[in-house]
């Protein structure tokens, strides 16, 4: 019986400007790679089994300026015929519909480019490749196992368990190039998971050591205040004055709490919409609901917000004393009449309804949001100031005021000066 060769590489020729490397297997020899003085390494990928062509059309593979040891994605050593690992195997498979291409070179120094009988990639090209293919490739792989764990529990409920779905590295990487998400698509709730996921990060990421974070979550922040301010517009631009219409600024309110705390001075949170302030007699009848809830972060002291619509009028259309004395309209009267009463009564039922609940009641500050003083004519201009300035129990402010407030605040982001260096 014949005695079975080892498959080794061996130094065939050793010339004035190259070594010339084979690969002796059983019963046969193949050339494996030529190292040239000049730094220039080139190799002729094969099948272990037999000597043949490893690839179908690419032959060669050249590595101009770069040790292929430290290249990703490459075979190093002759024991598995060169080429390429699983991770870039799926360039050869693209490359096969380009017949005419026999040779890879990949260069530190020269530009990507696709020509007729050779392409060349720039090694940081290679780099990207591998390290998008790599967790794909991983992925298929993670899957493939979790598909057949599964299966198996299909089968074998009693014995197997079944595995659930799980997030593999490169997976939202994937997604967004793959959908072509613009930053205008995504929703605050969007927004707000990526974020949150980045601020989770630990101190000692690399991310959060080079500063990226700080200017990552001030561009989520630019996209969320870009993407609320549109919905805004979007509401300010009804037409028509409804109870539907006060329910949606009411969810949207809800929804983006932060834009009401901008009427107050002091930092205010939400504590609650729609909430019951007391004042039910016997029947159980007649309670009090404010809109909104805020309390201050510091002292816990409430602050009650009746909400109207940009559409509700702010004065009466015909002047009260001719020609420039105007009165405040019946809506706005009987809004901040409402709050004031909602406030009367949280007072004197606090210890039933509020006390324990982390919200203070001393004096609570009321603010009727009403209407736009954009839209309001010049002569009813003077009567609406005289009245607000006066109004010391409720702060009055319009719909395209706190529109501004919320302008500014993206203002500010945009026009944030950068840092010397």
């Amino acid at each position: 019986m014949a005695r079975k060769i080892e498959p080794k590489e061996i130094l065939k020729q050793s010339l004035r400007t190259k070594k010339v490397y084979f690969y002796k297997g059983d019963g046969f020899e193949v050339k494996s790679r030529e190292v040239l003085k000049n730094g220039v390494e080139i190799h002729f990928p094969f099948d272990i089994r037999d000597g043949s062509q490893k690839y179908k059309y690419i032959s060669v593979i050249v590595f101009e300026g770069i040790s292929p040891t430290i290249v990703h994605g490459v075979y190093k050593k002759w024991q598995r015929g060169l080429g390429f690992t699983r991770y870039l195997s799926p360039l050869i498979d693209f490359l096969e519909n380009y017949p005419g291409i026999g040779k890879i070179i990949i260069s530190k120094k020269k530009n990507s480019q696709l020509k007729t009988v050779e392409i060349v990639f720039n090694v940081d090209d290679i780099e990207r490749l591998y390290q998008r293919i790599r967790p794909f490739r991983d992925q298929q792989s993670e899957e493939l196992k979790g598909l057949t764990r599964n299966l198996f529990a299909d089968i074998f409920p009693n014995k197997v368990q079944k595995e659930s779905a799980r997030y593999y590295s490169g997976q939202l990487t994937r997604l967004v190039e793959s959908k072509s998400i613009k930053p205008s698509q995504l929703s605050s709730n969007d927004i707000q998971a990526i974020s949150g996921l980045i601020a989770s990060l630990p101190a000692e990421h690399l991310f959060i050591k080079q500063g990226k974070f700080i200017a990552t979550k001030e561009k989520f922040d630019i996209v969320s205040i870009e993407s609320t301010l549109k919905k805004y517009r979007k509401l300010l631009a009804r037409k028509n004055d409804s109870k539907k219409l006060e329910e949606d600024w009411h969810q949207f309110f809800k929804k983006h709490s932060w834009i009401l705390s901008q009427m107050f001075a002091s930092p205010m949170v939400i504590f609650g919409d729609k909430a019951y302030v007391g004042g039910k007699d016997l029947n159980n009848q007649k309670g009090k609901i404010v809109d909104f809830i805020y309390k201050n972060s510091f002292s816990r002291s409430a602050a009650i917000i009746e909400i109207k619509t940009h559409k509700t009028l702010l004065m009466m259309k015909r002047p009260y004393r001719k020609p420039d004395i105007f009165s405040t309209s019946k809506e706005l009267s009987g809004a901040i009449n409402q709050a004031l009463d909602q406030k009367d009564t949280l007072q004197k039922n606090y210890h039933t309804v509020a006390r324990n609940t982390g919200v203070e009641s001393f004096n609570p500050v009321c603010i009727v949001l009403a209407g736009q003083i954009t839209t309001m004519k010049k002569d009813y201009m003077k009567s609406f100031e005289l009245f607000r300035n006066n109004s010391k129990d409720a702060i009055i402010v319009t719909y395209d005021e706190l529109l501004k407030r919320i302008e500014t605040i993206l203002e500010i982001f945009l026009n944030k000066p950068k840092k010397k260096t």
